[in-house]
Order: structure tokens, then sequence, then C-alpha cells
């Protein structure tokens, strides 16, 4: 986009004929000012796209791929036996919903057009209140909380469902919610959480209610269409999901044994002697200054 300002500016100023009309009557002061922000805005994406890069080293043991288009390639990305994970750490929140936006409205409009190019499919959305935040969270900067009411609105109807998975339900969008017609709810402690839980489950009476805050791991209670009744159960817990990748920080051990990076001591005494310099120059002229105007006074 940057490089198409710079060619439409240059042949704006020769009087051409193929310049788009936003650019043409984009005022000749207004150029700067709008290149900068995409320059910017490139920068920032660079630094998350670097901060991702850093954050995927962890796992050793899984392989990540380029994102397909879901335009042209959707079947790279949902076909019969396969999960595919979108790992979008290090993105920023309207990033993040961005990206699954876009995603997942054009999966869905392969099943909604009925074209037969992807399978039916099922959609987990894990950090669910980053992408369908309630009214109070703001939602100027989430463009996902559209596409995901209209998935869950109409998705049964295309053999598209959805799993909303969150530790803040309280922050979830009252109007998807809804929708589900199922609910699993682990151990809660936060008030405002049982009580918004409770709002939309129901089957799930005061006394239930009271009980969420003393489920042990793995302790959760089921209610709604999947169930005649509200269910206690206890999720087994399965060792082969455990990664050795996360969750395994030692920050106070790293901190004792932190060194300053050899790069940045390279840039500190880079900094040092750029310092040292300016500062030596400035006395040998202030010096001659003041040798000057003493032979002025004479």
């Amino acid at each position: 986009m940057i490089d198409e300002l710079d060619r439409y500016k240059a042949a704006r100023a020769d009087g051409g004929s193929n310049v788009p009309p936003a650019i043409r009557d984009l005022h000749q002061a207004s150029f700067n000012p709008v290149r900068r922000n995409f320059v910017n805005v490139k920068k920032k994406i660079e630094v998350m796209r670097k901060n991702n890069e850093r954050l995927r080293e962890k796992f050793t043991n899984y392989d990540f791929l380029p994102l397909p288009d879901p335009s042209d390639e959707p079947e790279k990305l949902v076909a019969k036996g396969q999960i595919t994970i979108f790992y979008l750490a290090g993105f920023d929140h309207l990033t993040q919903s961005t990206i699954a936006s876009l995603v997942l409205e054009k999966l869905f409009e392969k099943r909604a057009n009925l074209t037969n190019d992807i399978p039916p499919f099922q959609i987990v959305l894990e950090e669910a209140h980053n992408f369908i935040p309630s009214r109070s969270e703001g939602t100027e900067s989430t463009p996902s909380l559209a596409t995901v009411r209209k998935i869950i609105t109409e998705g049964r109807k295309f053999g598209t469902g959805m799993l909303i998975i969150s530790q803040r339900p309280s922050r979830l969008d009252e109007t998807i919610l809804a929708q589900c017609n199922s609910f699993l709810v682990l151990r809660l402690v936060n008030p405002k959480d049982k009580s918004f839980v409770r709002s939309v489950m129901e089957n799930l009476s005061e006394s239930d209610a009271n009980i969420l805050q003393t489920f042990g791991q793995g302790q959760g209670i089921v209610s709604g269409q999947a169930v005649r009744f509200p269910l206690l159960i206890q999720v087994k817990f399965d060792e082969d999901l455990i990664s050795q990748s996360i969750g395994n920080e030692d920050f106070i051990n790293e901190v004792s044994e932190w060194t300053i990076p050899q790069e940045q001591t390279a840039k500190r005494k880079s900094e040092k002697n750029v310092n040292d310099l300016k500062s030596k120059l400035k006395k040998s002229k202030d010096k001659k200054q003041s040798q000057g105007g003493s032979k002025l006074n004479f």
C-alpha cells in the first residue's frame, strides 16, 4: 500500500489518468500523514509478527505453517479428521480479532453458499472474551463480534458448530450466549461470573450456582439440551495433553541468572562512546568560545 501511494503520488504529479479518484482527490498536504500512518502500521505489524515467531519457538514439537487463504484454499483449513489451530499470541487485540473475523467469515461463506468445498466443521473459540466481548467491555475494536454472532445464529443450518471457552463468562456477549444450547461450567469463584452464568442457564438453580466455587480440578456441571437436568461431572485428566513447552516458567530463577544480551551491551557501549565524543566536542567548543571572548575583552 505504501508503494502504491508513492506511485500514484508520482503519477498524479505527472497528470496521469490512471490514478484512482480517492487518491486523485486527496489533498497534497494529506499525502505525507496518510503515508506515515501506513508506515507506522506496517512497523507495528512487523513487531507483532516477530513476537509471534519468538513465542512459537517454545513449541518445539509442533510444525507451524503459513496461513492459507481461506477464499482460495479452504480445504487446507477444514478437512475430515483434521484439527487446525490458529496461534495468535504476540498480536494485539485488534489484529487477533481481525484475523479471526476474516478467516471465519470466509469459511462460513463456503458452507452457507452450499459449494461443498469443505465438510461441516466445529469452531472452538478459546479465550472467547477477547473475540466476543460484552457491551460493557467495549466492542468498537472487535470485528470478530459481528462475525461470530452471524455464525452462531445461522451456523446450525449449514453444518457449522461453535464451542465457546472463557474463564470470565461475565465478559462475554449476551446475544451470543443466548444462542448456546448447552453449558459446561467448571470452578467459578467470582460473584459476578456466577451471577451471570445463572442468568443465562435456565436450568441452573441457586443451590447449583452456590456449589460452583467448591469444585476441585476437573469437576463441573453440565446443563442445557445436552442433558435432561443439571448433571455433576468429573472430567478425566489426560496426561497426553500435557505440554513441556509451556506452564513450566521459573521467572524468579530467570531473573537471578539473567545477563544483559550481547547486542544490548554493544549498543550501550556504542552510545556511551558517542555521548563521550559529543561531550568532548562541546567542551572544546566552549573552551574556544571562552578564549575568543577573553581576547575581545582586551
